[in-house]
């Protein structure tokens, strides 16, 4: 950001001040209005970041939320550009602008484009952006203005009212940027938010496109693809400063009748920096398709209610997932603030018609927008309409009937992140060994060799794991079959595994999907350590995937045939040719347009592993599985980070192996001894 502007900023800031509620803010912010009078523009230049607005001719009106100017609205003619300062993402950057837009990369790592209209919104001081201010003045564009906020208020993504309010409540000493640009070719909005994400993001918007796009919930609607997302006040390899952290989560619930749900969330967040309004995620509304043929629909998820311990109702904003709550006062560094959310819809829907429900690793409860921000202990009581019984993350601690309801209560104390709820008709085998649990849940019946064998499996998967690994984290492992094909997952302590894992009697659909199965079971088995005692995070996924996906074909390769090590070699070659010397594995993420999903699967589940394996070479079968145990020692059950396992093999290499990863994991550069 430009330095003289952000002084300027920080010089005549003021909050709103500690009567306004966050609620009120925000609606007012929904409702942004034009000032009465506009000033006549020509020559002014408004910097951000990487951003510029030159605006040649035209006017700028102030911007209103209730009473306080937060911003300006520029119509006229103007060009707007965008350099990325930052390198590393240069390839990334210019991936996302040849794939996503109809703009030219100008270089390596610029973009231009002329545009009529701009809308600046800022938490600082908005006088300062144009001052002095311009001496003409004019009627304020109010018809312009109106169709602008209709262009761009419907589209899905970051809203003015999702971060504005929460720096204006709070009184941030950076303050809030948000722009969004009319241009010639391609609409884009700009984001400064150096609390809420701590990112600065430039996205183009586009159509959404599929089978849901006649919903009268997504017709004719937008969303925002982004083209470059660099962080702030932080490295790359370093995570934001939070201000807060979810320390303690308690959920109740109840299943009674239909698709129903009613959940109650306890949840107590732990303060690490001076805070007042918590930004969250949380579910709105879900997108259902009940049976085979059916037509989707989008359902309600309703939060009803927000109280703090004392049974007083908080403020809180919760709109398109995003939610803001008010604590009504600035809970200071130490505090741990106890919250409870009450929230209900017909979100219990059952895929296809089938006997099962499932509260997923999303926002079905209020959660930090981070997902390293989640180090929660964790008790659950779920309560399901027989015939189903309920399955969650944490140890059974006990089974119970109310009457039409089956009742569950599930408990871990060792913090735990993205918890799941299942429920379902299920007949459940299990079994304990040296101490721990395994357990088998068959969606309505599953030939009971398949059943034995996938027991056995993570049995044998734990005990081979370990030497290389360290203990199995868990005490229970849930293996839970989803009635449908070609896909698994890995919450904590349990694996969701589709039905050809469970029965060697198929059908030619089933058969099709089998190939592998064995690769995608261990390769969810791994995830114990690579995501739970290694930590998930976004911005570090490769540490949970790539190595995953590694350590379950070395697996594979010494527990059922040396061929089959060979065999995810030589797949990883094939899906990996659109990415291998193009794209870096680290950033693997942050890709844009249509090709995205393809080309972050080959990051993460192909180039990633022939990274490792390369480095396998470099340093030896010792060294490399010397680090990698290192790694997860030191740092057990702690957020992943690359900057360690970059610290941990130079020591054990007792060589400086920054540069190797700079050009294979942090940049596009693809090791020969990979291929």
């Amino acid at each position: 950001m430009n330095k003289k502007l952000l002084v300027s900023w920080l010089l005549l800031f003021a909050a709103v001040g500690s009567q306004a509620q966050v609620a009120k803010v925000a609606e007012d912010v929904a409702q942004l209005r034009l000032g009465p009078k506009a000033f006549v523009v020509e020559g002014r230049e408004l910097a951000f970041g990487g951003l510029q607005v030159s605006w040649k001719m035209g006017s700028a009106a102030p911007v209103f939320a209730g009473e306080k100017q937060v911003g300006w609205f520029l119509t006229g003619t103007g060009e707007v550009t965008y350099t990325l300062p930052d390198p590393l993402l240069q390839p990334v950057f210019a991936y996302n602008v040849e794939k996503a837009t109809s703009l030219e990369l100008k270089g390596k790592n610029a973009i231009a484009q002329p545009c009529e209209a701009a809308l600046v919104l800022t938490s600082g001081a908005p006088e300062a952006l144009l001052s002095p201010l311009p001496q003409g003045e004019q009627a304020p564009p109010q018809e312009l203005f109106s169709r602008h906020r209709e262009r761009f208020s419907r589209d899905l993504g970051w809203q003015p009212q999702d971060l504005l309010p929460a720096a204006l409540v709070d009184g941030w000493a950076e303050p809030l940027v948000f722009v969004e640009i009319q241009g010639a070719k391609d609409d884009l909005v700009f984001i400064h938010d150096p609390l809420v994400a701590s990112e600065e993001t430039l996205s183009v918007l586009k159509p959404i496109y599929g089978r849901d796009t006649d919903l009268p919930e997504f017709k004719g609607r937008r969303y925002q693809d982004t083209l470059a997302e660099l962080p702030l006040g932080h490295g790359w390899l370093d995570f934001a400063p939070d201000r807060f952290f979810l320390s303690d989560l308690d959920v109740t619930v109840v299943h009674r009748e239909g698709i129903h749900g009613e959940i109650t969330a306890r949840e107590t967040f732990s303060i690490l920096e001076p805070t007042r309004v918590l930004p969250l995620s949380l579910w709105s509304q879900r997108l259902i398709t009940a049976g085979l043929g059916a037509k989707p629909k989008v359902v309600p998820y309703t939060l009803s209610a927000v109280t703090n311990e004392a049974g007083e109702q908080l403020s809180f904003f919760h709109r398109e997932g995003a939610l803001l709550v008010d604590l009504g006062r600035k809970a200071q560094p130490g505090e741990k603030v106890t919250i409870t959310f009450r929230m209900s819809g017909d979100v219990l829907f059952n895929p296809g018609n089938d006997q099962f429900w499932m509260l997923p690793t999303s926002s079905w409860f209020a959660s930090p927008h981070h997902i390293e921000m989640q180090h929660a202990t964790y008790h659950a009581v779920v309560k399901t309409k027989k015939p189903f019984i309920a399955f969650s993350s944490g140890k059974l601690v006990k089974r119970w009937e109310e009457g039409e309801l089956n009742c569950a209560e599930f408990s871990a104390e060792k913090p735990l992140m993205i918890p799941v709820v299942l429920a379902g008709k299920y007949t459940v085998q299990e079994e304990t060994r040296n101490g721990r649990t395994v357990r088998v849940a068959s969606y309505v019946a599953a030939e009971p060799r398949g059943v034995k064998k996938l027991i056995n499996n993570a049995f044998s998967l734990m005990e081979f794991f370990e030497p290389f690994l360290g203990p199995y984290p868990f005490p229970e492992l849930s293996i839970i079959e989803i009635n449908q094909l070609g896909w698994g997952q890995a919450p904590p302590g349990v694996i969701f595994i589709t039905k050809e894992a469970f029965t060697p009697l198929q059908d030619e659909e089933t058969k099709f999907f089998s190939e592998g199965i064995n690769a995608r079971f261990t390769h969810e088995m791994a995830h114990a350590w690579w995501g739970h005692v290694a930590k998930l995070t976004m911005q570090d996924q490769w540490l949970s995937e790539s190595l995953a996906e590694y350590y379950a074909a070395f697996a594979m390769g010494k527990l059922w045939r040396e061929s089959e090590f060979k065999k995810a070699l030589k797949d990883w070659d094939g899906r990996a040719r659109y990415v291998k010397d193009k794209l870096p594995v680290f950033l693997a993420n942050q890709l844009a347009g249509p090709d995205a999903g393809r080309d972050r699967m080959a990051l993460l589940y192909a180039k990633g592993p022939l990274v490792l394996h390369a480095l396998r070479q470099e340093l030896g079968d010792n060294a490399f599985f010397t680090v990698f145990k290192s790694y997860l020692k030191n740092f057990a059950d702690k957020p992943a980070q690359t900057k360690h396992v970059i610290g941990i093999t130079s020591v054990v290499a007792k060589k400086d192996f920054g540069p190797w990863f700079d050009r294979y994991l942090l940049g596009p550069g693809f090791p020969a001894a990979g291929k």
